[in-house]
């Protein structure tokens, strides 16, 4: 952030009632880190609504998006954008076309690398392999299409991708990076690896992309962390009990006269 900004959040962190409500651990470590009053800093999990994801089948989902049924299939849900890291899945992706012929990957999301990422693929070789879907509204449906979801960035908070493709059953590989391993369960509804490393990428995704049981053992244990942990109605009642706390704190007077 600029020095007017952290000059603003510490003006604004002197304020009686002003309170920060983080979407992870690490982003409530980070505003303290930024010289945020602890005292200040609240956690409440994202959520989402888990009904939306897993309802589709997948032969039914490719046929429907024009796929190959038997594609091994690749999602990134993510913007066009640096922090995201595509480069870093292109990379990988060029690692492993010769040990998996039927290997894909679909880019679903819009942003200012559009045009460089797909001249990065076209230089890798990739062209034929990669599709940039743009912005899409069938999130759900490109979830049951897939294979193997895979999110790569070098920042996150708490990422609602890794949270729909849980609740969609699919296995995961993504960077360990901001709160996804918060989002996660490591090694059971995913695997984990650390940012800016493509060959790294490339060896999770080689793991999971050869090995259809334990995808689908990752899977299931991403819809019942869904379902347990990041369902809406948690995440409401998680927020509604931070809010209660706050209330409580402030002086009977003050909450009258609000």
């Amino acid at each position: 952030p600029s020095r007017a900004r952290r000059l603003a959040d510490r003006l604004l962190d002197r304020l009686p009632g002003q309170r920060y409500l983080a979407v992870s651990r690490a982003d409530a470590a980070w505003l303290v880190a930024r010289g945020i009053d602890p005292r200040r800093v609240a956690t409440v999990l994202n959520g989402i609504v888990v009904e939306q994801y897993g309802g589709e089948d997948r032969a039914a989902a490719r046929a429907a998006l024009g796929l190959a049924s038997q594609d091994l299939l690749l999602l990134t849900p993510a913007r066009l954008h640096p922090q995201k890291r595509h480069a870093d899945l292109l990379a990988a992706m060029a690692l492993l076309v010769d040990r998996f012929p039927r290997l894909r990957l679909l880019c679903a999301g819009g942003g200012p690398l559009a045009d460089t990422l797909v001249a990065l693929a076209a230089s890798a070789g990739l062209e034929a392999r990669v599709q940039f879907l743009g912005w899409r509204p069938d999130l759900p449906r490109l979830y049951a299409a897939c294979d193997l979801v895979v999110l790569c960035s070098e920042i996150e908070g708490l990422p609602l991708a890794l949270l729909e493709a849980q609740a969609a059953g699919r296995a995961i590989v993504a960077t360990r990076v901001g709160g996804v391993p918060e989002a996660v369960r490591e090694d059971a509804s995913a695997l984990l690896v650390p940012s800016h490393d493509p060959a790294a990428l490339a060896a999770a995704i080689e793991v999971l992309a050869s090995d259809s049981a334990a995808r689908m053992r990752m899977g299931a244990e991403g819809r019942r962390l869904a379902r347990s942990h990041f369902d809406i109605r948690v995440h409401a009642r998680a927020l509604q009990a931070q809010y209660d706390r706050w209330l409580a704190e402030v002086p009977r007077g003050r909450r009258a006269a609000a």
